[in-house]
């Protein structure tokens, strides 16, 4: 078991089992998914990385959905107490005791750049080297130079630098 800040942690190399302590802040990691499909060009796969944390919970014994918490390993053990007894002794909170949550975030692949540079393969569209500017598919494909895009469609550059379809929304399927 490994014990990351946030700045430290990276999920290529975390395990199930580590935890990240940072500034007040506890997360066990209990499942890492690799995700997408398997590119020779990819130093690392995409990855789903879902924390535990515990909190003690105290809630506003008028207004239930106010109240304060504590981020707390386990077994209840508040690192950094601040201001825990204060609240764990006032009269008009209720004491909700540990509760469990559960969070998800993903990490992008990494391939890289014909140049050395590594590039974050975190958007569906265009992924862009830092460093030389040239523009990869999701996929890890070169595309060709952005001064020829839309070429064949009329489309200008900022036509499709500006498209950004939403989550819930499938219109721009019919595009094609």
């Amino acid at each position: 078991m490994t014990n990351f800040t946030w700045r430290e942690f990276d999920a290529h190399t975390a395990s199930v089992g580590d935890m990240i302590i940072d500034q007040g802040t506890i997360a066990y990691v209990i499942h890492i998914e690799e995700r997408g499909f398997s590119n020779p060009r990819f130093l690392n796969r995409e990855k789903r990385v879902t924390l535990g944390e515990y909190r003690h919970e105290f809630f506003d014994d008028e207004e239930r959905l106010s109240g304060y918490s504590f981020d707390c390993f386990a077994d209840g053990t508040i690192p950094e107490p601040s201001n825990y007894h204060n609240v764990k002794d006032d009269p008009n909170l209720i004491d909700g005791g540990i509760q469990y949550y559960e969070r998800d975030f993903k990490t992008p692949a990494t391939m890289k750049c014909v140049c050395g540079e590594i590039v974050y393969m975190d958007n569906v569209m265009t992924n862009t080297c830092g460093k030389c500017a040239r523009d990869y598919s999701i996929g890890g494909s070169l595309l060709a130079p952005r001064e020829q895009w839309g070429e064949e469609t009329g489309e200008s550059y900022s036509d499709i630098a500006s498209f950004n379809p939403s989550i819930n929304d499938d219109s721009w399927k019919d595009l094609g």
